[in-house]
């Protein structure tokens, strides 16, 4: 699965934002267009009897009982076409009005602060990237032997890169442990040697919320992406 720099996650808006009412009227206003339309059209496939043809004022009174009929619908919600403009300009439009809180670039499980010491790279095999600890190593001269000691950037905290539901970790080999995190549509997973936090299966995670410390030991974590179709 390709990774993107944005999950499908949901708009966080400010609902007292007089600019977001003015995209809601104006997506209602071209899904009940739609709607005035369709019934038109659906009006002019039906026969009028050639025994009593429809005068002048029973053909406007239709037309303005159709017009009632589409401005109920469309405040009902319609076929969802309105919320489906809205969701368009809202993406488009939605930070730059104000109304959308700007989204930020995941680090992945390891938090931004720590990225400048893991060097990430896709694996071809399975599209999963492969966080690499390339913390600088500096060697001290003894009159006895050379010997090399790894700079310490303290504990790494791994993080939840998106918000969702905590699906439990589990052990595979010498402390290797894989943690799953399920997203809107997509799970993440996440393998190296860590100590898990303390959650319970089904607990909910905000964007950067910690699932575990890293082993001071620990040179790589693999993250993958796994399509889903739970929520």
């Amino acid at each position: 699965m390709e990774i993107k720099n944005r999950p499908p996650a949901k708009n966080t808006l400010n609902p007292s934002s007089n600019a977001e009412k003015q995209l809601r009227d104006v997506s209602s206003l071209y899904e009940k267009q739609f709607l005035r339309e369709m019934v038109k059209q659906m009006r002019s496939t039906v026969s009028e009897s050639s025994f009593m043809p429809a005068g002048f004022a029973e053909k406007y009174f239709r037309e303005q009982l159709d017009q009632q009929y589409v401005e109920s619908w469309g405040d009902q919600g319609g076929i969802g076409l309105g919320q489906m403009i809205y969701e368009q300009l809202i993406s488009k439009y939605g930070e730059i009005l104000g109304i959308k809180t700007p989204e930020t670039k995941p680090s992945g499980p390891i938090p931004i602060s720590q990225r400048d010491h893991w060097r990430p790279q896709i694996e071809p095999k399975d599209k999963s990237i492969i966080f690499t600890n390339n913390t600088t190593h500096t060697t001290h001269a003894t009159h006895a032997t050379n010997t090399t000691h790894a700079t310490h950037q303290g504990p790494v905290t791994l993080e939840s890169p998106w918000a969702g539901r905590w699906l439990g970790s589990f052990e595979l080999e010498k402390g290797l442990k894989v943690a799953k995190i399920q997203h809107e549509g997509f799970q993440s997973v996440v393998a190296s040697q860590f100590f898990p936090a303390h959650l319970k299966v089904g607990d909910m995670l905000k964007a950067g919320d910690a699932i575990g410390t890293l082993n001071p030991e620990a040179q790589k974590i693999h993250w993958k992406l796994i399509k889903s179709n739970e929520d």
